[in-house]
């Protein structure tokens, strides 16, 4: 359901709309509070992504634009397509329209380039007897859908997580725009599914092959144009289900989304917003009916940099040394602050990386067991004044040296205990610590003196 703040925010914004249409005489044409199916840049709820970056502008997919590389990844496989397949092409095996690798990979903008999920048909108006449906279809009361895995897990980070693109299209300059619309699913095990909370605010059907005003639609996929050269995506925000049953039971892991399912509204407003309003896009359709599914893209992915399965010690000391090398490489700006930096590893170490005990830490837990205590301090006194030295060895910052730097970011997050959310000790204590630890590294030059 939508938040409170955010009720509260757009309940303004149409105020707002309503107040400048009367002083203009009626002149502004009545719109919705979320973004324009194109560039929004500015639009406080849901600015569109950009599929396509460079000299022609954001969102342009004509040459020499390139896929934009904020996207750090792109759903690579599937586990179950279930188109609604009657009253539209999907009734032949293999039609055109039923190939779901056309939603896999990054973003084309060919509006033929895509996967469609069905559509349901009229019961007023059903197709021809000669339509045989598969033996396996969906059924009137069943949209299609399509669940996407990705080669690393979404993360909850800054900002948008994701983007899906479909193949909607502005019909003219006043914005309106064909759309064929769907719900957004995420799961962490592929049992276990939340939905993104949409809002529409269509007022009436609009036909078939009909237009929407996209500024009236909200986290529902397929409000953003991305064909005939333009290219946006639809964001979600993963954070926006941080109060969501599943996440607060510990059936959904915000920090390892690895299964994201589209799911098709039929558009004659049997089909509900989380407000229990009617959704009304184009229908019914035939052909490519239903929604059509070209890309999901991932703007936060879990850092597991080299690979190997796990976000630990050595995925932190690759993001150090990319740091240090003044990397541009978007995958290591971890708060998507277009540098790649300190807060980068800030961002690493206290939510990403994975500890005996859940996810997250503190500079200075070195051995990752989501406590900073004495066994830090011993590996840290171990490995002090070594130079190539990394996280596991006692470095706590991203340079290559155990020193003073270091020490005092233990000094600081001493006590640290990642269980009782987060807590450090009295300074008093940490005063002491910081007394007992620069006498047992003095002993330690001394004797290596």
């Amino acid at each position: 359901m939508m938040t409170g703040k955010k009720r509260v925010a757009v309940h303004r914004w149409t105020t707002l709309l309503a107040l400048t249409a009367v002083l203009s005489g009626g002149a502004v044409a009545w719109a919705g509070p979320y973004s324009q199916a194109g560039n929004d840049p500015t639009n406080p709820f849901d600015p569109p992504i950009a599929g396509f970056v460079g000299p022609n502008g954001d969102g342009d997919a004509t040459a020499p634009n390139y896929v934009n590389p904020e996207f750090l990844g792109w759903a690579s496989g599937f586990v179950d397509y279930l188109p609604a397949s009657l009253g539209n092409d999907l009734i032949n095996p293999g039609a055109d329209w039923a190939q779901p690798s056309r939603a896999l990979g990054p973003v084309t903008a060919d509006q033929m380039d895509a996967v469609s999920l069905g559509e349901l048909y009229d019961p007023a108006a059903p197709p021809p007897p000669s339509w045989v449906p598969d033996p396996d279809w969906i059924g009137i009361d069943d949209p299609g859908e399509i669940t996407l895995t990705f080669d690393l897990p979404i993360r909850n980070g800054v900002g948008a997580d994701l983007a899906v693109f479909e193949n909607g299209f502005t019909n003219d300059v006043g914005g309106s725009f064909f759309a064929e619309l769907a719900y957004v699913d995420v799961s962490s095990d592929g049992v276990n599914f939340a939905r993104f909370a949409g809002d529409s605010q269509t007022p009436g059907p609009v036909g078939s092959f009909g237009s929407i005003d996209p500024t009236n639609v909200y986290n529902l996929a397929g409000k953003h144009s991305n064909g005939y050269t333009q290219s946006w995506g639809t964001p979600f925000d993963l954070g926006e289900l941080a109060d969501h049953a599943l996440v607060v039971g510990g059936l959904l892991d915000l920090t390892a989304v690895q299964f994201v399912r589209i799911v098709d509204i039929p558009g004659n407003g049997a089909f509900a917003d989380d407000d229990g309003d009617p959704i009304y896009d184009a229908w019914a359709t035939l052909g490519s009916g239903g929604f059509d599914l070209q890309a999901v893209g991932v703007l936060n992915e879990v850092p597991d940099f080299d690979g190997d399965g796990f976000v630990n010690a050595d995925d932190i000391d690759l993001l150090s040394a990319a740091i240090r090398a003044a990397s541009t490489d978007l995958r290591y700006d971890l708060n998507n602050d277009g540098v790649v930096d300190g807060d980068d590893l800030t961002t690493m170490v206290e939510t990403c990386v994975e500890t005996t005990v859940g996810i997250g830490t503190a500079p200075g837990d070195f051995n990752l067991d989501g406590l900073i205590d004495g066994t830090d301090l011993a590996i840290m006194k171990t490995h002090f004044g070594d130079l190539g030295a990394g996280w596991a060895d006692g470095n706590a910052n991203f340079d290559e040296l155990i020193d003073g730097t270091d020490l005092a970011l233990l000094k600081t997050y001493f006590g640290f205990d990642a269980t009782a959310g987060g807590t450090v000790p009295e300074p008093a204590t940490l005063g002491l610590l910081a007394v007992g630890a620069a006498a047992a590294i003095a002993r330690r030059h001394r004797r290596r003196k």
